[in-house]
């Protein structure tokens, strides 16, 4: 019903009830159910705790370590907390790598992993998390999402005046974009960041670019 902030106000009554009554194997799956509310409420700060106390349980049950640390990390970049994040992405990667988890996953977790790094200001293992994730999606065969992790790379070398490279990066994601029908608005993004990218570096297809973009406007 799109109640999220009340939902989340009964999912932390729920919680307080089973810690009173010791069901402590639901309390993981508990907190779990508060934080995703909190998070859709808007107010990751909140998700934040829940998710701590559904990582703790997580531990302690050998419950779903890897989800419970995804989504603690998830919320903690969206509050700020962009280190933390990383690191714990980072060990999301290693515990889905260990576990043989199919690609299109791994390629998530490599991509919030290039965000936090991005964010937290680490540029330099940022590009190679965003290039391992494009790899991954690749592998699973989603076009758009390659074509997302791309173009966020690109944005860090142009960023560090690397446009060549970031140019030849972006044609790539236009052609993975292009391999997906219903990748409108990713295709358009990446068209438009590589009509910026031919325009800082004076090359007339610029113009190309902004013309299909503004055709793709029109679909």
């Amino acid at each position: 019903l799109g109640a999220s902030a009340e939902g989340a106000a009964d999912a932390d009554e729920a919680c307080r009830l089973l810690a009173g009554l010791g069901a402590t194997s639901a309390l993981g799956s508990a907190h779990l159910l508060a934080g995703a509310l909190w998070e859709d409420a808007g107010d990751a700060e909140k998700a934040v705790t829940r998710y701590r106390v559904t990582v703790r349980h997580a531990e302690q049950e050998d419950g779903d370590l890897a989800g419970a640390n995804f989504r603690l990390a998830r919320a903690m970049l969206s509050v700020g907390d962009a280190e933390e994040a990383a690191d714990l992405f980072n060990t999301v990667l290693q515990l889905e790598e260990q576990a043989g988890v199919e690609a299109g996953s791994r390629a998530m977790t490599a991509s919030m992993l290039g965000r936090a790094l991005a964010a937290a200001g680490e540029f330099g293992p940022a590009v190679g998390a965003h290039g391992y994730a494009a790899e991954l999606f690749e592998e699973a065969e989603q076009h758009a999402d390659q074509a997302v992790s791309m173009l966020e790379r690109a944005k860090i070398l142009a960023r560090f005046d690397e446009h060549d490279d970031a140019i030849e990066l972006l044609e790539e994601a236009a052609d993975a974009a292009r391999k997906d029908p219903q990748a409108i608005g990713t295709l358009a993004d990446v068209l438009h960041n590589l009509g910026q990218g031919y325009g800082m570096v004076q090359n007339p297809k610029a113009f190309e670019m902004f013309d299909e973009v503004a055709e793709l406007a029109r679909t």
